[in-house]
């Protein structure tokens, strides 16, 4: 856009310990809610926060559970069950959340697996993926006595995405600056990406609508979108951070919507609507004809948030309002945003 989109007013909360883990509540599609992990030393000390966020109010409320089983390094809902929560902490642990007659998270397994550093859940089945230094396994978590797969890496991988498209057959994984595919029906590699980013690749994420098209951020600061079809050159970069981008995130409804976090300590609401799936410029029916049609609008920044202080580790959209997101930076502050509404009302109307 020209010029940035006036943003609506952030909601802040300031929380008592330091952070980098942040997840929507996936299955909640009615409200907007998120969960918060803490990243103390101390064992003892460390939470799990449920935050909510009232629409009409514009309040959030939150609700603490221990968390006794160490630092979070990472956490995820799965989309089909929002009572379950999966935490990070060396190893996997899935928690029942309970309703709010209880204070306590009710473990329901702990996965026999070591040195976990990231996990994703299945977009539609009861299975969860653990990444290790070398390896990633698939759990069926009703039978988790041993891993349903387990797939070796001849060098070290930090990270893992569950593409939910074609019968979600496919991962990717972060490599250091390459992309990695995997097929999981044949337990081998689809497709690489050498050199994705100059320096590590610190997020990836698949377009929801858009079944070969992905994003991913970097040490470069960029943003690059990618069809895996053809993974010699991006379809398109992103220069919208001075430091490392440490997510990216597509909007699940409305595709040509990117949210960016970084260690420059802001978030970037990006516009990629000539990659989108939304098909600006076609006719619906034959009375359009002759019509001007809107036009899209321009690729590129759209609103630069920066309420934080500190490293922004993590950005997410709620489940619940596809114009609502959160960001998480280490200090501990969280922050409640939404949709420039120039930008949202151009979208729909």
């Amino acid at each position: 856009m020209e010029s940035e989109a006036t943003k609506p007013t952030a909601i802040i909360q300031g929380l008592e310990f330091h952070a980098k883990a942040l997840a929507p509540v996936a299955g909640e599609t009615d409200d907007v809610q998120f969960f918060v992990g803490s990243s103390s030393p101390n064992q003892e000390n460390n939470q799990v926060l449920l935050v909510k966020f009232d629409e009409d109010s514009e309040q959030i409320s939150t609700t603490s559970y221990q968390h006794h089983k160490g630092e979070i390094k990472c956490m995820a809902c799965p989309a089909w069950k929002k009572e379950l929560l999966a935490t990070v902490h060396d190893e996997v642990t899935i928690w029942t959340v309970p309703d709010e007659t209880s204070k306590e998270l009710s473990e329901m397994l702990t996965l026999p697996d070591q040195d976990v550093k990231s996990i994703c859940w299945h977009p539609t089945e009861e299975q969860v993926m653990s990444l290790s230094q070398r390896s990633f396994k698939v759990w069926d978590i009703n039978n988790s006595s041993s891993a349903k797969k387990e797939i070796t890496t001849e060098e070290d991988i930090h990270g893992c995405h569950w593409n939910p498209h074609h019968n979600c057959a496919y991962v990717a994984t972060l490599r250091g600056s390459n992309v990695v595919g995997y097929d999981l029906r044949e337990s081998k590699e689809n497709f690489e990406i050498v050199k994705a980013h100059s320096g590590k690749v610190r997020s990836l994420d698949f377009n929801p609508n858009k079944q070969y098209h992905m994003v991913t951020g970097g040490d470069d600061g960029r943003l690059r979108f990618w069809d895996w079809r053809n993974t010699d050159t991006p379809l398109m970069t992103f220069s919208m951070h001075s430091h490392w981008v440490w997510s990216a995130r597509y909007n699940h409804f409305h595709d040509q919507l990117i949210l960016s976090s970084g260690s420059d300590f802001k978030v970037v609401l990006s516009n990629a609507a000539s990659l989108s799936s939304d098909l600006y410029g076609e006719l619906d029916n034959e009375e359009e004809m002759g019509e001007e049609r809107k036009q899209p609008i321009p690729d590129g920044q759209i609103a630069v948030y920066d309420e934080h202080e500190d490293s922004v580790y993590a950005v997410e959209w709620s489940a619940g309002d596809p114009w609502t997101f959160a960001s998480l930076s280490y200090d501990g502050r969280l922050v409640i945003n939404r949709v420039p509404q120039e930008t949202k009302y151009h979208i729909l109307l």
